[in-house]
């Protein structure tokens, strides 16, 4: 059995959006990434984006972007857009009795099946994956051997407040968060990475802690809007994308009266306030040490 050309594509194209979950992609852009005519990929698109895999948008601004959560996608889905449904095999005989045929369909089913189980985002990043994971493990050394107490000291945290700690990590801030805001608060750890999500995890059974929430950030819809006081997003904004769509989406999470604290690692400061002002959302009020503080406008 062979399938074709297109549905090779069809696969690199839904990991490829995956792994650029946060931006609209051109036909252009995935043209010349793939190597391949716009003409051609354009066909295949159309038929991802009939199947309801991917969505698209026409303008300046426009492109191609996934349309289910990125971890429901299988293998057989994109298989089925672009190849159809039918069986692989057609028995010429009379298929109620033959064997060969039952066979065949059995053989059939089991692939099917595996590939439906099969998520394209499981393989979306590999060769990230053991970075991570080595990130994650050096954050929980760092929070064991130097605690982070006096750094959260610049974010003015009180008694009840609501916080976002976006790009957890290992959870060592909205440890330290959590003890901050008592009983009567709450804090959101927000992160891309599944390990980072079990690492807070880990520590709130570790130390009891009821006031946290963790979220991966593609259900960051789970947070209403505008109920934050503060959010925090520590070495972790050299790393964003798109910066627009990601302090655009800050800005609806936090409060009127609320403040962000963009702490800046592996960039200048120059760099990110040039970046939080060609948003036009926010306002920098001041400047902690390599930290922005933010209030939205």
């Amino acid at each position: 059995m062979k399938y074709s050309k297109a549905t090779n594509y069809a696969l690199h194209t839904i990991v490829y959006l995956i792994e650029h979950e946060n931006e609209k992609l051109s036909v252009l852009k995935l043209s010349e990434h793939f190597k391949v005519s716009v003409t051609y990929l354009s066909k295949i698109l159309s038929q991802l984006v009939k199947a309801g895999l991917i969505e698209s948008t026409s303008g300046v601004n426009g492109g191609y972007k996934l349309s289910q959560k990125m971890d429901e996608i299988s293998f057989m889905d994109v298989i089925n857009a672009i190849e159809g449904n039918g069986a692989l095999f057609t028995c010429e005989f009379q298929e109620s009795k033959c064997l060969i045929h039952k066979v065949m369909i059995e053989a059939e089913s089991r692939m099917e099946k595996y590939l439906q189980e099969k998520k394209l985002y499981e393989i979306a990043q590999p060769e990230n994956q053991f970075s991570v994971e080595r990130m994650i493990s050096m954050l929980e050394e760092r929070d064991m051997i130097s605690p982070i107490d006096k750094e959260c000291d610049k974010f003015d945290i009180h008694k009840g407040n609501i916080v976002i700690d976006y790009g957890c990590g290992s959870g060592g801030y909205t440890k330290r968060v959590s003890e901050l805001i008592g009983d009567e608060g709450k804090v959101y750890a927000v992160d891309i990475q599944e390990l980072a999500i079990a690492a807070v995890k880990k520590k709130i059974v570790q130390y009891q802690l009821k006031n946290i929430e963790p979220i991966l950030v593609k259900n960051i819809k789970q947070i209403k809007d505008h109920v934050a006081d503060i959010i925090i997003a520590i070495d972790m904004f050299h790393m964003v994308q798109d910066t627009n769509l990601f302090l655009q989406a800050l800005h609806i999470l936090l409060k009127n009266n609320g403040y962000l604290f963009i702490d800046v690692y592996h960039m200048t400061l120059d760099e990110a306030r040039e970046k939080i002002a060609n948003s036009r959302l926010w306002e920098i009020k001041d400047e902690i040490g390599n930290c922005l503080k933010c209030s939205p406008k």
